[in-house]
């Protein structure tokens, strides 16, 4: 026998508003509740931060005019091709044989010639990329901290010259 939706209904649309409402403010009822998030009490951490990640980027461009934008990590470049302003021109690192995602498969490198790349990654040392380089040089750390126990690190580099 099936429960009347004349009632179920209602409960349901009920508990998914209130769930909604918990999400929705979450970090203010955290902060009401005396708990300090940090990167394992927040389920949105991984949401955090971009838009400061994305302003330090448009940063770096405004001093290198010209330069392409290049990243090696599939979700850094959605978040910077969202939040950097005014939008580069931007590709994606394809350090294997084959495409792994849709930026790879998208963008090419060839295709910007000779163009300056800056070059952002979470790598402090991405030797195996600066080799494919004829001249590489970092020209900024940047730290974003999101909590007491957890910060995310970047390094932007310069590199001219693809060697293919």
């Amino acid at each position: 026998m099936l429960p009347n939706l004349r009632v179920l209904l209602p409960i349901a649309l009920g508990l998914h508003v209130a769930a909604a409402a918990v999400m929705y403010g979450y970090h203010d009822l955290a902060r009401l509740a005396g708990i300090e998030l940090t990167r394992k009490t927040d389920p949105f951490h991984r949401l955090r931060g971009w838009n400061h990640l994305g302003n330090a980027v448009s940063a770096q461009l405004t001093q290198h005019p010209g330069f392409v934008l290049m990243t090696d990590d599939r979700m850094l470049f959605a978040e910077l091709a969202f939040y950097v302003r005014p939008k580069p021109t931007q590709v994606a690192w394809a350090w294997k044989e084959r495409a792994t995602d849709q930026y790879q498969m998208t963008t090419d490198l060839i295709s910007v010639g000779n163009r300056p790349i800056l070059y952002v990654t979470t790598n402090p040392n991405p030797s195996d990329v600066q080799a494919r380089f004829r001249e590489s040089a970092l020209v900024a750390n940047i730290t974003i901290p999101l909590y007491r126990d957890y910060a995310r690190h970047y390094a932007v580099f310069a590199l001219q010259g693809f060697k293919g």
